[in-house]
């Protein structure tokens, strides 16, 4: 019985961490979005020197 708690307690984690990690991905990849529409964006071998973003990355970002 004490086996099967602790599985489920460590399931329920599980869930909220996963849900967790979602948001997360969710503000990471709007900061991202942020950093591609403000950053000045100047290009050495096809990769901001400031943002680090591959040029194609950011015409793509622009053409969406």
């Amino acid at each position: 019985m004490q086996a099967m708690k602790i599985v489920e307690s460590s399931m329920k984690e599980i869930d909220e961490l996963e849900k967790r990690k979602e948001n997360i991905n969710k503000e990471i990849e709007e900061n991202k979005n942020i950093i591609r529409k403000y950053c000045t964006h100047s290009y050495i071998d096809n990769k901001c020197i400031y943002c680090g973003e591959k040029k194609s990355d950011i015409e793509n970002f622009i053409n969406s």
